[in-house]
């Protein structure tokens, strides 16, 4: 059974655009003013970054998960 889900990830920008990433990861962890998603390693003994999304402080940041 995969623990995986499925993110995406929106920021806004202060011009009005949004930039959207979307990825498959097993978990997610905040940090300021960053997102890093992780995932098992290809021995699955420990977690590694698989995605690493900057954004700027105080811009607009919505997050969202599906089981896949």
């Amino acid at each position: 059974m995969s623990l995986k889900r499925k993110y995406t990830i929106t920021f806004g920008h202060p011009n009005g655009k949004q930039t959207v990433h979307e990825q498959e990861a097993e978990c997610m962890k905040t940090l300021d003013c960053a997102v890093v998603l992780m995932d098992w390693d290809d021995a699955g003994c420990q977690y590694k970054e698989v995605g690493f999304y900057r954004y700027e402080a105080g811009a607009p940041i919505t997050i969202s998960s599906v089981n896949v």
